[in-house]
């Protein structure tokens, strides 16, 4: 198992992180990697419930407490997913509808 977290900057100085998770199970290889433009600990967390996620999926141990972690941090991301898409509803609850469809 190893989790490698690389940070890139630009020119504008500013920060963004790519997060690679490998495990291996049953003699499996598995790689997960994602991009962030948040902070360090973002990435390092996400890498934690990948792994976690992974070993779930694929049939290898995991501890209660991983489990637990692994719970939280799911739901704190529907939570913050729930939250984006009510905060962009209510933006554009104040515009008038557009027509859908093809027009003629």
């Amino acid at each position: 198992m190893a989790i490698n977290i690389y940070s890139l900057t630009d020119e504008k100085n500013q920060t963004a992180y790519y997060a690679v998770v490998k495990i291996q199970i049953k003699r499996q290889k598995l790689i997960s990697s994602r991009y962030f433009e948040s902070d360090k600990a973002t990435a390092r967390q996400w890498a934690k419930s990948e792994e976690t996620r992974l070993k779930l999926e694929n049939g290898g141990k995991v501890s209660n407490i991983e489990k637990v972690t692994y719970a939280r941090h799911t739901a704190l991301q529907q939570n913050s997913s729930a939250k984006a898409f009510n905060d962009l509803f209510k933006i554009m609850g104040g515009r008038k509808p557009q027509p859908q469809g093809a027009t003629a």
